[in-house]
């Protein structure tokens, strides 16, 4: 994704306040080596700047784990959420993702801009009053080329794009319009028509992960292996897809999305 909007939004007057909610917990030999959730997504956006660069007059990320303690900031305290991926299922009615749900419902309402990555694209397809469901064409993983539809094209500044897949949960349909502005479509896979969404200076979303890198996506498919979970023949596939991804653009279309620097905003 080279020719990717190549320019680095000038930091804001003061650091814009990111509440990242933690929705599941990694894989432990995952977590042992390379941390939490907010450990990834706080790389990912220092990865996303050039080398050198401080993230911190960018963004003041504080982490909350939603999943076993239903921690959650006060939205007036910050001005933006981030929802992560986890092993749950988006469609369950559990207390913690219907909580979870609502929270999200309440940060649009109050127009706090939302970027949701896997799990947390289809919460944000619930809190909308969308669907999520289980994909009969079973998981997606490893680097996956991403067609880009005219919206998304505008947004991340290429027709294709790869992203690191892990989930077998989809959202089938677009959500209802939010505020009265249609929910864009901005990519698709065959095994997965809804990859991403977004309403301009409101919420955009992924169904990859850009926070992913090959070697996390390795340790996830050899547990996942060692589990039963994934057979030899999926194993195999996936391990052979560990090549180059464009995390790190689209990790900084999020970021020109937070500050209010994308061009189709």
């Amino acid at each position: 994704m080279t020719s990717l909007h190549p320019s680095v939004p000038a930091p804001p007057a003061k650091p814009l306040r990111l509440a990242i909610l933690e929705a599941g917990a990694l894989f432990t030999t995952v977590a042992d080596k390379y941390g939490t959730y907010l450990t990834l997504y706080r790389n990912m956006f220092v990865n996303s700047l050039p080398k050198g660069t401080d993230l911190s007059p960018y963004l003041d990320c504080s982490g909350y784990n939603v999943h076993t303690e239903e921690l959650y900031p006060d939205l007036d305290s910050i001005d933006a959420i981030l929802i992560s991926g986890s092993h749950a299922n988006a469609f369950d009615n559990t207390v913690w993702i219907e909580r979870l749900v609502e929270f999200t419902k309440e940060a649009l309402a109050k127009k706090k801009k939302v970027v949701g990555v896997c799990f947390g694209h289809q919460i944000v397809s619930r809190a909308l009053g969308g669907k999520v469901q289980r994909n009969e064409q079973g998981w997606e993983v490893a680097v996956t080329e991403v067609d880009l539809t005219e919206e998304g094209k505008r947004v991340f500044g290429v027709d294709k794009m790869l992203m690191h897949q892990m989930h077998r949960d989809m959202v089938p349909e677009l959500p209802p319009p939010l505020d009265g502005q249609e929910v864009q479509l901005l990519a698709s896979t065959n095994r997965c028509k809804i990859q991403g969404m977004y309403v301009p200076g409101r919420f955009i979303t992924v169904q990859g992960h850009p926070e992913f890198t090959a070697e996390i996506v390795s340790e996830m498919v050899e547990g996942r292996h060692e589990l039963g979970v994934f057979d030899d023949a999926m194993y195999k596939d996936f391990m052979s897809r560990m090549g180059r991804d464009d995390g790190m653009a689209i990790a900084l279309i999020f970021l020109k999305f937070l500050l209010g620097d994308l061009k189709t905003e």
